[in-house]
């Protein structure tokens, strides 16, 4: 599946050098399949980018090209409570999805969701699907 993504988007694999980072992705879409239901056949997206220092960098950071990117859906920082407002933006996303008879899940699902919690500390963690909660700092 890489290959057919690779093939899409050949500025992926010098992302990396012009960016002098290594760079995340995530692979998505119907054709892995698994508990969600993607209506892309297949897509990526780039999640974020993290320096040798460990210095992670967003997405809108990034020199990608034409490479999909995660939207981003809010950035936290220290003037706001950051467990609440990130509640608030999964409570929100969450409500559209459909739980299907195999258990399957559908709705508002089929992207990549990213928050940045800029500002805060901590160590950065994956960005993550929509329905599944996660935190990274940028």
């Amino acid at each position: 599946m890489w290959k057919e993504i690779l093939a899409r988007y050949p500025a992926i694999s010098s992302l990396p050098e012009i960016n002098g980072c290594a760079v995340s992705f995530e692979l998505y879409g119907s054709r892995n399949t698994h508990l969600v239901v993607y209506e892309a056949p297949l897509e990526c997206a780039v999640l974020f980018g993290l320096r040798e220092d460990g210095t992670p960098l967003r997405p809108l950071d990034l020199d990608v090209g034409d490479v999909p990117t995660a939207r981003l859906y809010g950035e936290l920082d220290r003037s706001h409570d950051p467990v609440a407002e990130y509640n608030g933006i999964r409570e929100t996303m969450e409500r559209s999805i459909e739980r299907l008879e195999d258990e399957k899940l559908r709705g508002r699902i089929g992207e990549i969701r990213l928050v940045l919690a800029s500002k805060i500390g901590g160590l950065p963690t994956a960005c993550t699907r929509r329905g599944v909660c996660g935190l990274c700092r940028a």
